[in-house]
């Protein structure tokens, strides 16, 4: 019979309308709250019917054997400590654990209530992850290479290997900044081709012959 009833209350609570109070679809205030005020004004719309929607009135409510009841249809009890199940009826009963409980007392509450076979309404409790940020591979949808043992054999060798080349190249370079300056001047002279120098191949002019009037 009381599952017949949940389902009816269920689908009562679909073609309910939202009771908003009046000017609550206005107000940020009151939006935020969802709380229904009766309208007491003398020329209150809402009191008079002439205006808004959703005015309470009787038809709406679930039946009286139902009312209060959880979804599963058992009373829903809170409990802080593991004493407080002792006056828990498991037919009829079920418990719900206060937020302010810790990790410690939820376990302890847990244990005894599969003990005496009551039913828990929020026996699950979240842990704090930390949320690793995805590697690229991940991001595109592939999976990231896994290592196998032989390429962990590898990594130190061509460590070793990087070492190496690294060395050998400080070691030439060192060796081409001992080299003096005056060896590789010296080198670009003996290479360097002596230039010819250029002689006057311009004809002399023949001297004018002196008149008489020039020696007198």
């Amino acid at each position: 019979m009381s599952e017949i009833m949940l389902k009816l209350r269920s689908e009562m609570k679909k073609r309910r309308p939202s009771f908003a109070r009046s000017e609550g679809r206005t107000k940020k205030v009151f939006k935020r709250a969802k709380s229904w005020r009766k309208p007491k004004g003398r020329d209150n719309k809402l009191r008079r019917r002439k205006n808004g929607e959703g005015v309470v009135t009787r038809g709406y409510s679930t039946p009286k054997e139902i009312r209060g009841l959880h979804a599963s249809g058992f009373n829903d009890v809170l409990v802080r400590n593991s004493d407080d199940l002792k006056n828990i009826e498991p037919k009829t009963d079920a418990a719900r654990i206060a937020s302010s409980v810790g990790l410690k007392k939820k376990q302890d509450i847990l244990k005894e209530a599969e003990k005496l076979k009551i039913k828990v309404l929020n026996p699950l409790f979240r842990k704090k992850i930390k949320k690793e940020k995805p590697k690229k591979d991940e991001k595109r949808g592939k999976e990231p290479k896994k290592e196998g043992k032989e390429e962990k054999a590898k990594k130190p060798k061509e460590a070793a290997k990087a070492k190496e080349t690294v060395l050998k190249t400080e070691e030439t370079h060192a060796k081409k900044e001992v080299k003096t300056p005056v060896k590789k001047e010296a080198a670009k002279a003996k290479e360097a081709p002596k230039k010819a120098v250029k002689k006057d191949t311009t004809p002399e002019k023949p001297k004018k012959a002196k008149t008489k009037k020039e020696v007198i």
